[in-house]
């Protein structure tokens, strides 16, 4: 999520209380374009996001942390069952009150499946901890629109929205779904799912491990996999760098 694009969504009457609530000296007598470049000067400072995390109750900062670990953008429903307990009414609560501080945002461009987002100049101010890096989301989220529709089909999905949020909350589902994910290991190569299976042994792996324990044709795999079918990161580096040391998503582990 783009912090000018979700700003600009908003009418400029939100957007002066918004800068008054952060008590800053920011100029209230200004047109909305000019209100949108300070707003954007000024929210992503880290000591904004780190003195305004500090601010937070423990339900709001568990909803930024789940939004953050999720790779910072979440589908409201998604939202309301995994990081409200199915309570509709407090995370729309707390997403309001996160607005107001100048965190979490809501795309209104998308009323009819709300997506919520921490907008990305700000998201890297954010820490997320160990266990929560690299979840699937979060991989998927710098993949081409192309590229994800081509994983839901070789996941067989059918389906009537393929915007990206879309995408990725259904692909995100059924490989966290175990038969859907068999039936989906069954159909690739062995040299694949030799791969899956070394990952999860050995948590992290760089190309020169996967040679020498796997092979040359593991590592070509490898490489296809990374660019057709990217479920790998990496937490130091580039995963398409050389010598990058490269992880299963996280939650694929479990």
């Amino acid at each position: 999520m783009k912090l000018r694009t979700v700003l600009s969504q908003y009418p400029t009457p939100d957007l002066k209380n918004l800068a008054q609530i952060l008590d800053t000296e920011l100029d209230l007598q200004v047109n909305k374009t000019i209100l949108i470049d300070q707003l954007c000067q000024y929210l992503p400072q880290p000591e904004h996001v780190t003195s305004t995390l500090k601010s937070l109750t423990k339900p709001q900062l568990k909803l930024v942390r789940g939004i953050a670990a999720e790779g910072g953008e979440l589908l409201e429903e998604d939202a309301i069952e995994e990081l409200a307990d199915g309570f509709e009414h407090r995370l729309r609560a707390q997403v309001d009150e996160l607005t107001a501080c100048g965190l979490v945002f809501r795309d209104l461009e998308t009323p009819d499946h709300p997506l919520l987002g921490i907008p990305d100049a700000l998201l890297k101010s954010i820490p997320i901890s160990a266990k929560n890096q690299g979840r699937l989301r979060s991989v998927l989220k710098s993949v081409s629109v192309g590229i994800l529709r081509n994983i839901a089909k070789d996941l067989q999905l059918t389906l009537s929205d393929t915007r990206r949020p879309h995408l990725i909350r259904a692909i995100h589902h059924a490989l966290l779904t175990p038969n859907i994910l068999k039936t989906y290991l069954q159909n690739q190569s062995e040299e694949r799912r030799a791969l899956f299976d070394y990952f999860l042994v050995h948590k992290t792996a760089t190309r020169q491990e996967i040679a020498e324990s796997l092979g040359e044709n593991a590592l070509r795999e490898l490489e296809d996999l990374l660019w057709k079918t990217p479920f790998c990161y990496s937490p130091t580096a580039d995963p398409k760098d050389k010598d990058a040391s490269l992880s299963l998503a996280s939650d694929l582990c479990r």
